[in-house]
């Protein structure tokens, strides 16, 4: 799983599942009110804030752990650089 330590997964899978829970409540809440017309109740849906909290995760953690190998100056090079290896790195520098 690329650098990332057991003991750091180990830690992260109860917030996942506790983001899991409310997360697949405030969907099935949404999913309720579209099922029955019921508009009003979109406006203001249970556990929204943790629902977008957990599709959020969903979304980044395949990414983080695809791109966690490449490192961040990497990442860095690639997007400010084109991908190209030759690179002004006063950039980097100024930043640091």
């Amino acid at each position: 799983m690329g650098e990332v330590p057991l003991f750091v997964l180990v830690l992260l899978v109860p917030g996942v599942v506790a983001f899991g829970v409310l997360g697949l409540r405030g969907l099935l809440d949404i999913l309720d009110a579209l099922r029955h017309a019921e508009l009003t109740r979109l406006a203001a849906p249970l556990h929204w804030p943790v629902t977008r909290a957990f599709f959020g995760a969903c979304t980044a953690v395949p990414i983080y752990l695809a791109t966690a190998s490449q490192g961040t100056v990497h990442f860095k090079r690639r997007i400010f650089c084109g991908g190209a290896n030759e690179c002004d790195y006063s950039f980097f520098l100024s930043t640091q």
